[in-house]
């Protein structure tokens, strides 16, 4: 996969399995996509919260530059799954 960039946005759209995760630093989540194929970093933001409403604004984000995948590979956290679902139904 490689990544497009043009008007000041990369293109997405090539991404076809996703593996989302929340990890921590100093007790904050920080909320991360990878392209499994690649192991590209789509998603790297630090948040105050790990909620459905906070995924959702984060992979609506990256739906805009393109992404679509086919598969996503992801634990059972529940803000992530709900996001998710919102976002990639």
């Amino acid at each position: 996969m490689s990544v497009k960039w043009g008007e000041d946005q990369e293109d997405l759209s090539a991404i076809e399995v996703t593996s989302n995760d929340e990890l921590f630093h100093q007790n904050k989540p920080v909320l991360s996509g990878i392209d499994v194929r690649s192991l590209y970093c789509y998603l790297l933001s630090a948040e105050d919260r790990r909620d459905k409403e906070t995924w959702v604004i984060n992979l609506m984000e990256a739906k805009a530059k393109g992404l679509s995948p086919t598969r996503t590979i992801g634990d059972d956290a529940r803000g992530l799954v709900a996001g998710h679902g919102v976002v990639f139904p």
